[in-house]
């Protein structure tokens, strides 16, 4: 591996950790019911997939959509945590995905 695939890898690491406190600090509850399944960083650096599945139970969205617009409204917050807790000059660029391998017929959020 790479020395930069390494430091990416071990960053996703770091901010798989760093969001999940986030969620759980976040002004909108229903962000504490979301689960980080994965984050795969982009090729060229400083920008983040991250996939999240909704905590199973959880009924804080009534639609996928409706998680896309929650998650969109605490981006900002987000990266400010992010580099905040980090110590990072520029805070990632982060790309919220619905984890398809999670939408089990039980979970699935309708459209």
């Amino acid at each position: 591996m790479k020395d930069g695939q390494r430091r990416d890898s071990q960053l996703a690491s770091l901010i798989a950790e760093e969001l999940d406190l986030a969620f759980g600090s976040a002004s909108d509850s229903r962000l504490a019911d979301l689960v980080i399944t994965g984050i795969e960083p982009k090729p060229g650096g400083g920008h983040f997939i991250v996939f999240l599945a909704v905590e199973e139970g959880s009924v804080g969205f009534r639609s996928l959509a409706e998680m896309k617009e929650v998650l969109k409204r605490a981006t900002g917050f987000l990266r400010a945590e992010l580099s905040q807790a980090l110590n990072l000059k520029r805070a990632p660029e982060l790309t919220f995905v619905p984890d398809p391998l999670c939408l089990l017929p039980s979970r699935v959020i309708p459209s």
